[in-house]
């Protein structure tokens, strides 16, 4: 418990110290290794659709995702044909590109409309 409360209070924290920047430079596709060595143990924050957010990904294939102000979300995650996948509650995968800018900063990629969302990772 203490480790999921601590990984809620980081999780805040990092919200309310803002979102990613923009990338420099062309952005480059990451490989799927290059999506799990990127995102294993790791936090990103940045903002979807004008909402702050910050998201860890456990190497056991957890994530908690929070949205400033919002609860804390629990899901899981995976990289499946060199795309970023997620699941939240009993929903269905979602698949996502993963760009890495020159900065080392990424973007999430939607697949059917292109639509990106830059983060990093922090």
């Amino acid at each position: 418990m203490r480790t999921r409360t601590h990984t809620a209070r980081t999780l805040l924290a990092v919200l309310l110290l803002g979102s990613a920047a923009g990338h420099a430079g062309d952005p480059r596709p990451l490989s799927g290794v290059e999506i799990t060595k990127r995102l294993t143990g790791n936090t990103v924050i940045g903002e979807w659709n004008g909402r702050a957010y910050a998201q860890f990904f456990n190497k056991s294939g957890t994530t908690l995702y929070q949205q400033k102000g919002a609860p804390e979300s629990r899901g899981r995650w995976r990289v499946s044909d060199g795309k970023y996948c997620s699941r939240w509650g009993r929903g269905s995968w979602s698949c996502y590109g993963v760009l890495e800018g020159d900065d080392g900063g990424i973007t999430w990629v939607e697949p059917s409309s292109g639509k990106t969302h830059p983060a990093r990772v922090v």
